[in-house]
């Protein structure tokens, strides 16, 4: 392109061809990645990888999504719903049994121990538990009619309202835990961190990194109803997502590309190079496309002055050669006749009278000179 320029080269068309998107180095370099696969017969190579790095983006993306999507208050309204329900089941074991009726508080063990025993007691299908003649679940001891009435409490509390309420309280805040898989978790944690630690890492990367390790310490909080520390997030993570949304498109036409070249490899290439060379020279235009307006410039100028010579030199020699041709003209024409008669002389030919007709001028005619020359002719033959 740069050595074909000349007075005929069009300067805004240079500046079209110099303009490149301002990733076109990035552009050259993967044109020439695909240029020596191709030669290399890589392809298979390229395409793995690309499909690689196009599941490690997407699986990422993915990771994220869900967990800016994670209702972090739903989360917290869960956790107090759960200590409410836990104080009014509390304040009912109080109500329902006194102290000299246990053999020690009424805390958290004994809770266990109590719905062990109802669990038992489901297990058996005795829906009439306790009856008088009945053996004690937890003993296996013939239940007496002092001892029918604690156990009886015993399923009181448990089938009492603010028990259930406990039941569905304890599971929320696992229902509000980010639904992330944490084989899936890991994945994209190890993919972000590994490309944080390349020399040239990804803008997105070492963010990327920090917010999958706050999931992951969020996914434990909530998994043992704790509260969380990773305050933002969620908004971190949807930042992320539209970072990373574009990228997972390219990979995609990336992928589906590399696909389709291994396909059409024998006739690749020659496309390639073709496309390779075309926008390293619209590069090195670009470079030095003011060098080259002033080279075009300067030709256009040559150009001009070298047509403007050409007409002067043709105009001038025209008009010598006319002025040459009036001047050999009118010596011949003011002393034809001593120059005929020296002629003649030589020639020793008679004398001849010459009479010049038309013009009181020797000479002065067209048909009077090749008349003339007519009868030189004759005596010279």
């Amino acid at each position: 392109m740069i050595e074909t320029l000349g007075a005929t080269s069009d300067s805004e068309e240079l500046g079209r061809l110099a303009a490149v998107d301002g990733d076109a180095e990035n552009q050259r370099d993967r044109l020439r990645a695909e240029v020596e696969a191709l030669r290399a017969n890589t392809l298979d190579a390229l395409l793995t990888n690309a499909r690689q790095s196009q599941r490690d983006l997407t699986r990422l993306t993915s990771v994220l999504r869900v967990l800016a999507s994670y209702d972090t208050a739903a989360y917290d309204a869960a956790r107090h719903s759960l200590a409410a329900a836990q104080q009014r089941r509390a304040q009912a074991r109080e109500l329902l049994f006194t102290p000299a009726e246990l053999h020690g508080e009424p805390d958290e063990e004994w809770q266990r121990f109590i719905v062990a025993g109802d669990s038992y007691r489901q297990h058996l299908a005795a829906q009439h538990y306790p009856q008088a003649g009945d053996n004690c679940l937890y003993c296996t001891q013939s239940l007496s009619p002092v001892a029918l009435d604690p156990v009886g409490r015993y399923r009181a509390f448990l089938d009492e309202t603010v028990t259930q309420q406990l039941a569905t309280a304890q599971a929320a805040p696992a229902d509000a835990s980010p639904a992330l898989d944490r084989s899936e978790l890991a994945a994209a944690l190890e993919f972000a961190s590994r490309q944080a630690a390349l020399d040239e890492a990804p803008s997105w990367s070492a963010q990327a990194a920090a917010v999958l390790h706050a999931a992951d310490t969020a996914l434990n909080e909530s998994s043992t109803g704790q509260a969380l520390t990773g305050a933002g997030v969620t908004v971190d993570a949807a930042a992320l997502v539209s970072s990373l949304e574009p990228l997972v498109s390219d990979a995609e036409l990336a992928t589906a590309k590399l696909a389709e070249d291994k396909a059409n490899a024998a006739t690749l290439l020659a496309a390639k190079q073709s496309e390779l060379a075309e926008l390293t020279a619209r590069i090195e235009l670009a470079r030095n496309l003011s060098a080259a307006r002033e080279y075009v410039r300067r030709a256009k100028r040559a150009d001009q002055l070298e047509k403007l010579s050409k007409v002067i030199s043709s105009g001038a020699g025209k008009q010598l050669t006319i002025q040459s041709k009036l001047a050999s003209e009118d010596l011949v024409n003011k002393n034809f006749e001593g120059l005929f008669t020296e002629e003649c002389s030589r020639l020793r030919a008679p004398g001849v009278a010459l009479t010049f007709r038309g013009s009181k001028r020797p000479g002065a005619t067209q048909e009077g000179r090749r008349q003339i020359q007519a009868v030189l002719g004759a005596v010279r033959g």
